[in-house]
């Protein structure tokens, strides 16, 4: 019984500095540190932060799990048609490409509250993959202005593109490096680099890409995990900018 109790401690006494790491490499909020101390406290931030990464690289991974939870959320939604329902259904749909419908859940959503997030985000989205530049970076400030860390900072890239597409190349390249100031994680880094290397921006692709490396090889193996993605794209960028 000792020798358990001894490795639970030993398990809890781990769980903390792994949080404690990813709190200072995301430059987390002072009262986070606080949480973590706190009995469960490790936990409560693992499940807030940690498990949605974990859950959105698995979520809707194959054609048939996306159609049976596109089906369960139009259930959903015709029993309780909420701006909730709305949102999920309408990420869903938008995950499907299937885009019209997707904007018009978002539109209703935010009849409801022009100022939610994820209806803004839905939206924002919606117009952008059809052309909507300039209305997609509207309701991209307006999630950011509301929570600079919305969706895990993904709507800052989303709104470089957007500008971007609206012929504001240099604009996009100030929000990437507003971004880095805020983030200068490995994912921050390669997505930069990938937009760079969009544009023709060779000497900062290979300036984000060398970051993305340094950055990585600080960290410890069980952070480095969470970026086994970005840095599989990360050795396919370093090849083309040489």
């Amino acid at each position: 019984m000792q020798v358990v109790m001894s490795y639970m401690y030993t398990l809890s006494i781990l769980i903390d500095i792994l949080m404690f790491i990813d709190c200072i490499h995301n430059r987390r909020e002072y009262y986070w540190y606080l949480v973590i101390l706190v009995p469960f406290g490790e936990w409560v931030y693992f499940f807030y932060f940690i498990w949605p990464r974990i859950i959105e690289d698995l979520k809707l991974s194959w054609p048939r799990a996306r159609k049976k939870s596109i089906e369960k959320l139009e259930r959903i939604h015709k029993l309780n048609p909420s701006i909730q329902s709305k949102v999920n259904l309408g990420l869903a749909l938008l995950e499907n490409k299937n885009i019209t419908r997707a904007e018009h859940l978002f539109k209703e959503a935010l009849q409801i509250n022009p100022k939610d997030e994820e209806s803004c985000y839905g939206y924002a989205m919606c117009r952008l993959a059809q052309g909507d530049a300039r209305t997609a970076i509207e309701y991209l400030q307006k999630c950011l202005q509301s929570d600079r860390s919305f969706r895990d900072y993904k709507p800052w890239v989303q709104l470089a593109y957007a500008y971007h597409l609206a012929g504001e190349t240099e604009k996009a390249l100030e929000v990437f490096n507003e971004l880095i100031k805020i983030q200068p994680r490995v994912d921050t880094f390669v997505s930069m680099a990938e937009f760079s290397l969009k544009v023709g921006n060779i000497s900062e692709a290979r300036k984000a890409l060398h970051s993305a490396f340094e950055t990585y090889e600080m960290l410890p193996p069980n952070i480095r995990r969470l970026y086994k993605n970005d840095m599989k794209l990360a050795r396919k960028l370093i090849k083309k900018v040489g």
